[in-house]
């Protein structure tokens, strides 16, 4: 990148006072840009960019923010992009403006995964960011227009986008901000004329290689025909749309946050149930969001991806849906995991010594367990079918002291409601417990004998017959405390929000 400051004022006042204030009004919504701070403006030298710098510059001239222009040179069209960065310094000079030149050397654009224009766009993005860097900037500014937001909707309702598509290019995402989402394009060219601006224009506008060249210069004019004012009824549909997605997802981070039951390095695990009794809307978002934790640059996925993961869901059978970019959902009896297909399985925990009376929190199991003591139950044994969170044990015939631990191998036990011995990797298997949880489910041992599958299923060897001592053991589950929870420190959705408002 280089850097040059140019050394005379800025041309005359020009534009309108009108146009003035609205941007101002905007400025004041979609950040507030204060004084003594510093925006960095995109120009590309074309009418939109050349009159937003030209109004930033007027309007932080008199409120007390600068600005410094920020141009970047794709490196696509040999010396006419030369000539366009040579344009845009230039007339940053002449109007007293600092600003910024970076560059991609040509041909070193990737587009793996992506088309040309995404490819250049995160480019130049990326180099906005360091700009904002290295000048200190709390803002960075884009001269998206009102034409662009239709454009934009118009563009994502033929590929049949959701609500959150629909609601078009936002005003504000992080520190960018699109100060001119509400003018036309017709009144950009105006202020430019008024101030004896000639801009540039950009071929690729015309390039029918481009979906956006033909909303543009065919589907708007058709619309501008039927209704005059398209433009500023597909924005303010989009800004409706807008309002609605954010309170869905509001809701739907809220309800992730309540359904995660697990999380690690590269997976995620939400309660099933939950999942499923969501309404369709909020399960789609619920997916999104989660997959956007475990992988924060899946934000492109498919409708018919997410959607095969919400039906899954929502469906009684297990399974694994394949979603792409290297990610899995897998179906349990209770749980849905969502993760990478390399991400390694949470290790076998360590086993626990359980004290004789008393209750003890296992924050690594996500449960608490209560021993207590009885001088006999009556009656026969509980059956499997009922309350599965406890289980009495004759003391007397117990092998050891109890305690808590993770499977091993070899391990077998007398199920109770079952004929005989069982291994407990084969009564996994027939329990439809899933691979990826057989590690994490917590056994009451005594000895090297399993007692119980928590949860699960008892060992009919060893259950309480009221002729003796006796020891409950109750496991409740409390995730309040446990070290899978939801990762904190980032917005719950804003990756998945992402996806939708980048594409311009």
């Amino acid at each position: 990148m280089s850097t040059r400051a140019a050394a005379r004022r800025p041309v005359g006042s020009g534009i309108g006072s009108s146009l003035c204030a609205r941007v101002r009004a905007s400025l004041d919504q979609l950040g507030p840009v204060r004084a003594g701070e510093v925006v960095v403006v995109g120009v590309s030298g074309g009418p939109d960019s050349l009159a937003l710098l030209h109004l930033l510059a007027r309007i932080g001239a008199r409120d007390g923010f600068r600005v410094h222009a920020a141009h970047f040179d794709h490196g696509l069209r040999g010396e006419a992009s030369v000539r366009d960065a040579r344009f845009v310094r230039d007339t940053a000079e002449a109007w007293a403006i600092p600003f910024t030149l970076g560059a991609a050397p040509a041909g070193s654009l990737s587009t793996r995964g992506r088309g040309l224009q995404a490819a250049a766009r995160a480019a130049r993005y990326a180099f906005f960011e360091r700009v904002a860097d290295e000048t200190g900037a709390r803002w960075v500014a884009t001269a998206h227009t009102a034409d662009d937001q239709a454009e934009t909707v118009v563009m994502r309702w033929v590929r049949g986008a959701g609500a959150a598509g629909l609601a078009g290019i936002p005003g504000a995402r992080g520190h960018f901000i699109r100060p001119l989402l509400g003018v036309s394009r017709p009144e950009i060219e105006a202020s430019l004329a008024e101030i004896g601006v000639t801009p540039l224009r950009d071929p690729s506008n015309h390039d029918p290689r481009f979906l956006r060249t033909a909303v543009r210069h065919e589907i708007l004019p058709a619309l501008r025909a039927i209704n005059p004012r398209a433009v500023e009824a597909l924005a303010r549909g989009a800004a409706l749309l807008a309002d609605d997605a954010a309170w869905l997802d509001a809701c739907a981070g809220e309800r992730l946050i309540s359904l995660i039951r697990e999380a690690g390095d590269g997976w995620i695990e939400l309660a099933r149930e939950g999942v499923a009794a969501l309404h369709p809307a909020l399960r789609r978002r619920v997916i999104r969001f989660a997959l956007a934790r475990v992988r924060p640059d899946a934000t492109d996925l498919a409708f018919e991806t997410v959607e095969a993961v919400s039906r899954g869901a929502a469906s009684a059978r297990g399974g694994r849906v394949t979603v792409g970019r290297g990610l899995t959902a897998d179906f349990a009896a209770d749980r849905i995991r969502l993760g990478l297909e390399s991400a390694v399985p949470a290790p076998a925990l360590d086993p626990v010594a359980l004290p004789a009376e008393g209750e003890l929190a296992l924050p690594e199991w996500g449960i608490v367990v209560a021993v207590r003591m009885e001088a006999g139950r009556g009656g026969r044994p509980r059956g499997p079918g009922e309350d599965p969170h406890e289980a009495a044990f004759d003391i007397d015939r117990l092998p050891d002291m109890l305690g808590v631990r993770s499977r091993r191998p070899g391990d077998r036990f007398h199920p109770e409601g079952m004929m005989g011995r069982k291994r407990l990797q084969d009564f996994f298997v027939d329990t439809r417990v899933p691979r990826w949880r057989r590690d994490r489910v917590p056994l009451l041992v005594a000895g090297g004998d399993v007692l119980w599958v928590i949860g699960v299923r008892r060992d009919r060897r060893y259950l309480a017959l009221g002729t003796g001592r006796t020891v409950v053991v109750r496991v409740r589950h409390d995730t309040l405390f446990h070290p899978h929870r939801a990762p904190a420190g980032r917005e719950v959705g804003s990756a998945a929000r992402q996806s939708s408002s980048e594409t311009t």
